[in-house]
């Protein structure tokens, strides 16, 4: 059997090496999208300044 390797930088924080979960690559791309969407929609450049 492998023993995982990991390291402990507080009591509570443990890192290992390992896949991301599919929920959180979803939540940074539609955070991504979103901030594009409000790029494009509400920033109007320093036209808008003034």
């Amino acid at each position: 059997m492998e023993k995982e390797e990991r390291e402990h930088f507080a009591p509570d924080v443990e890192s290992f090496s390992g896949r991301v979960p599919v929920w959180l690559i979803c939540v940074y791309a539609g955070l991504f999208l979103w901030g594009i969407y409000y790029l494009a929609t509400y920033w109007k450049g320093p036209a808008a300044i003034g």
